[in-house]
């Protein structure tokens, strides 16, 4: 798989009322295009903010492009809130603090990173009004926070990652052999069949090959290092990885 190439550029938020910072992460095998930060609403004040980002955070990055040319014009923006409790809630967002819920009064900055993401991917699920806009702006503050941390380039670092990964993954052994692993359990569910529960888990070992399992036995949870003794089924492909699959697998130690 080829390096990414990241490109910054100017778009708008889902009103169409802010210059907003996005970025496009490429590869050979997948494209993403997601929301950075807020920027102005004055348009030389968002370029110049796009410039002072992406030179801050992607200086040592030449394989980064930033696109300032912006050639639209934005719409009034929002719809007015009126009503006190609302306006309310819209001064505590402003001091940095969530305005309703089982975390109300907590700092932004100190809620937990898995909270932050959830609630800064949640703008495509609003619509305008009240007192939804109350919710996208806890949406849009949640995203600011995502930047300060880095938590939305983590997390498209990490897939990338793994898809990397994943490209290196290899057929292990002979079809009908029966040998001795070790491996990362990377996923394990439970199902509900005819016959009855079964699992199915998938493992990786040290040099990212990966290994899958369907039957009855549970193997453990996702995140344990475990040495099995297993036969291999077959060998097969899914989604661009190859993939060895087992039967009879017996955990040993």
């Amino acid at each position: 798989m080829s390096n990414p190439h990241i490109t910054l550029y100017i778009g708008t938020g889902m009103k169409n009322g802010y210059y907003t910072l996005r970025r496009c992460i490429q590869t050979d095998r997948r494209y993403t295009d997601n929301y950075v930060k807020n920027l102005s609403t004055d348009r030389d004040k968002a370029v110049a903010k796009a410039l002072e980002y992406s030179n801050s955070v992607y200086k040592d990055h030449p394989q980064v492009t930033c696109m300032t040319d912006v050639d639209f014009e934005l719409s009034p923006h929002g719809t007015a809130i009126t009503h006190p409790a609302d306006i309310e809630r819209l001064r505590m967002i402003d001091a940095g603090v969530m305005p309703f819920g089982k975390h109300i009064g907590t700092a932004f900055t100190d809620l937990e990173d898995g909270y932050v993401l959830w609630w800064a991917d949640r703008e495509a699920e609003l619509t305008v009004g009240d007192p939804k806009n109350i919710a996208i702006a806890v949406c849009h503050r949640c995203k600011d926070e995502c930047v300060d941390r880095g938590l939305f380039l983590a997390r498209e670092l990490k897939v990338i990652a793994a898809e990397i990964n994943r490209a290196k993954s290899r057929h292990v052994g002979t079809i009908g052999e029966r040998n001795s692993y070790n491996v990362t359990i990377t996923a394990s569910n439970r199902y509900e069949g005819t016959y009855g529960s079964y699992y199915i888990t998938a493992m990786i070992d040290s040099d990212y090959n990966l290994y899958v399992y369907r039957g009855s036995s549970n193997l453990g949870p996702k995140g344990i290092d475990i040495s099995i003794r297993a036969t291999i089924k077959e060998h097969t492909e899914y989604k661009g990885a190859l993939q060895t699959r087992l039967l009879r697998p017996m955990r040993l130690g």
